[in-house]
C-alpha cells in the first residue's frame, strides 16, 4: 500500500485544483482592476453622473436651461447663446475652471451624504474611435464631502459618448487610469483625495490631443489642482484617456462651443450639482467664486465671453443663487433661490 503523499493520482488531482484556484484569482483580480474604471450604468460606484437633464431636441433647452428654479445645477455656463437669441460657436485645445470656496454648509438633499459635486462639462470633438470621428461629453469633476468643518475632496471623471442622441455607448477600446476598457456604456475613474478645511480652491483642467498611434488615436488629459489658502495640496495631471481606432488620426480634437452636436448643446460649464447619480444637492449657505476659461491659442488664455447661471448636467442642487462679482469675468455663488440669467 502507498502512503497518501506518494499516489501519482492523488498528485496529480491536486495540481487540477490548484491550477483553478489560480484561474479563479486571476479572473476575480480582472474583475476588480475592470471595475476601478470602466463602470456601467447598474454600478453601484459613487463616480457615476448622468447626462443633461435636456436633450437637443427639448424646447426647455435653451438658455435657462431650466424648466423652472427647482431643476437646475448652479454655475457658469457658455453655450454660445445670448439672451437676444444671436449665436457663437468657437473652438479651443484645452479648457480650465477654478473655484474658490470661503464659505460653506451642506444639507443632504435626496443623496444621503452632505456632498455637492463640482463638475467642469465640455464638449469634445473630433476624437476618434475605432473608425469613426465623434463628440464625446468630457466631465472632470471632484466631490466635496462635509464633516463638521472638514471637507473631502474626491477627483474622479466621465466621458460620455454624444456622437448618437442616446448618450451610448462607447464604440470600441478606451485606455486610461491604468487599464483598457472595452464599449462601456462611459467611461470613469477615480482620482486622488484630500481633506481639507475652509478657504480651498480647485481648478480643473483638461486638454485635447492627438495620440501616437493606432492605440492612443485621439486622447484627453484631465488636470487637476487643490489648494488650502495659499498652501498647494496637490496637482498634476492624474488620467489620461485614449481612444484606440483602427488608423492613426489626422485630425486633432478639439473642445467646441455653440451649436449642437447629436445629443444637446455644445456647452462648456463649471457646475454645482448634486454628487453621484441624478442627486439633488443641498446647500445651506456658500461663498464662493467661479472662473472659466478656454485656451485661445497655445499659452494664451481667455475667460469665456459670455456666461448664464444654470448648468445642464444630470444632477442638481438647492439653495445657490449666482450673480457677477464686481471683477470681470467671476461668478459669485451665494446661498439663495436658484436663478437663470445671463451674468455676462
Amino acid at each position: 500500500m502507498q502512503k497518501l503523499g506518494k499516489s501519482p493520482h492523488k498528485w496529480f488531482l491536486a495540481a487540477v485544483l490548484m491550477f483553478a484556484f489560480l484561474l479563479l484569482m486571476l479572473a476575480f483580480v480582472s474583475l476588480q482592476q475592470g471595475s476601478s474604471a470602466g463602470i456601467s450604468p447598474s454600478s453601484s460606484s459613487d463616480n457615476r453622473l448622468l447626462p443633461p437633464l435636456h436633450s437637443s431636441q427639448d424646447s426647455s433647452a435653451a438658455p435657462g436651461y431650466c424648466l423652472n428654479a427647482t431643476t437646475c445645477s448652479e454655475g457658469l455656463t457658455d453655450h454660445g447663446i445670448l439672451s437676444n437669441g444671436k449665436t457663437y460657436s468657437y473652438k479651443a485645445p484645452a479648457v480650465n475652471s477654478s473655484t474658490t470656496i470661503a464659505k460653506l454648509s451642506l444639507g443632504t438633499g435626496n443623496g444621503e451624504r452632505y456632498a455637492i459635486s463640482l463638475q467642469q462639462n465640455s464638449v469634445a470633438w473630433n476624437v476618434l474611435e475605432n473608425s469613426n470621428y465623434g463628440e464625446y461629453w468630457v466631465q472632470d469633476v471632484v466631490d466635496i464631502v462635509q464633516s463638521g468643518s472638514s471637507y473631502v475632496v474626491d477627483v474622479f471623471n466621465n466621458i460620455w459618448n454624444f456622437s448618437n442622441s442616446h448618450a451610448c455607448c462607447m464604440n470600441g477600446t478606451v485606455y486610461g487610469c491604468g487599464g483598457s476598457f472595452s464599449n462601456e456604456v462611459y467611461y470613469g475613474c477615480s482620482g486622488p483625495s484630500f481633506e481639507v478645511k475652509l478657504p480651498f480652491k480647485v481648478v480643473l483642467g483638461d486638454n485635447a490631443s492627438l495620440g501616437s498611434n493606432n492605440s492612443e488615436s485621439s486622447c484627453i488629459g484631465f488636470l487637476y489642482q487643490v489648494w488650502h489658502g495659499s498652501k498647494e495640496l496637490g496637482s498634476g495631471q492624474w488620467d489620461k484617456v485614449c481612444f484606440a481606432s483602427d488608423f492613426k488620426a489626422s485630425k486633432a480634437p478639439y473642445y467646441l462651443i455653440g451649436g449642437f452636436n447629436p445629443y444637446t448643446y455644445n456647452a462648456l460649464q463649471i457646475a454645482i450639482a448634486g454628487w453621484c447619480c441624478g442627486y439633488t444637492g443641498q446647500v445651506k449657505a456658500i461663498n464662493a467664486s467661479l472662473q472659466l476659461d478656454y485656451e485661445k491659442a497655445r499659452g494664451n488664455w481667455v475667460s469665456v465671453p459670455h456666461a448664464w447661471s444654470d448648468c445642464d448636467t444630470g444632477e442638481t442642487v438647492t439653495g445657490v443663487r449666482m450673480s457677477s462679482s464686481r471683477i470681470t469675468h467671476v461668478g459669485k455663488a451665494s446661498h439663495g433661490t436658484d436663478n437663470q440669467v445671463q451674468l455676462w
